[in-house]
């Protein structure tokens, strides 16, 4: 008799690809085809699954229409099926399979639509933490706070596209009386971030962007802020930073000691 964790993922297996051949004789009632046991137990994964998704993604789901999406789901869960069992979590890899799903060839903004709504699917489940008073600035020197590294919320999400994915999205709600928007290509950065019960999100410049990406990613204050300064030589670093505070987006400061 196999060990009970071998059966649970013998049995996960089965339900997700429909073969009952490995687990059937442990299943068996007499009277009934395993198959057709393992069939139900297949199809409510199949549909808590597909429900999980459709939660998710609600503007891909508007676009695309429900059939398309449970059938296009259907596919997906078959190839990528959960790997843990917070259904929260799962969806992650849906954006990458809409870009390469054959049907979805004809919306090729639709990959980015579903990345913007992951986003705000990790930035909602993101705890907020206490924002750092703008007066903690006083009390590092310049070259110090240069060299050091800004802490941001934690549930902050950038995205990039070369599609107008917020105004698609804001167009695609549920009693949205915003016209769908014209579909030509349009740099877009929407940062995401958690704010309050919801989520809130915000078009930026290319500068601003880099900068808020820099300094996610624990690049030096400096560092980042020629990053952005490449992208606009007429960029306000100090003015931005002085808002990241005004917008409780810094957490924390860590200063480090500049190189000599």
């Amino acid at each position: 008799m196999p060990a009970l964790h071998e059966l649970q993922a013998a049995m996960s297996r089965a339900i997700l690809t429909g073969d009952a051949r490995p687990i059937g004789r442990h299943i068996e009632v007499i009277g009934a085809d395993p198959s057709n046991r393992l069939s139900i137990y297949r199809n409510n994964t199949f549909v808590s699954l597909t429900d999980a998704l459709m939660a998710t993604f609600p503007a891909v789901v508007r676009i695309v229409d429900e059939r398309f999406f449970r059938y296009m789901a259907h596919t997906f869960i078959a190839a990528r099926p959960p790997r843990e069992p917070i259904l929260s979590n799962y969806g992650a890899e849906l954006v990458s399979f809409v870009g390469s799903f054959e049907p979805c060839r004809s919306l090729p903004y639709l990959s980015d639509l579903a990345r913007l709504e992951w986003a705000i699917n990790e930035a909602g489940l993101e705890s907020i933490e206490p924002e750092l008073p703008v007066a903690a600035l006083a009390q590092i020197a310049p070259d110090v706070l240069a060299a050091g590294s800004v802490r941001l919320q934690p549930s902050l999400r950038l995205i990039v596209s070369r599609w107008p994915v917020l105004a698609i999205w804001q167009a695609n709600q549920p009693k949205s009386t915003t016209e769908q928007p014209t579909l030509e290509r349009s740099a877009t950065r929407v940062l995401i971030r958690r704010k309050g019960n919801g989520v809130a999100m915000d078009l930026h410049t290319a500068a601003r962007a880099r900068l808020l990406h820099s300094l996610r990613q624990g690049a030096a204050v400096e560092v980042a802020m020629m990053a952005a300064v490449i992208r606009d030589p007429h960029f306000s670093i100090t003015g931005e930073l002085l808002s990241f505070f005004a917008e409780d987006l810094v957490t924390g400061l860590t200063a480090a000691e500049p190189q000599n």
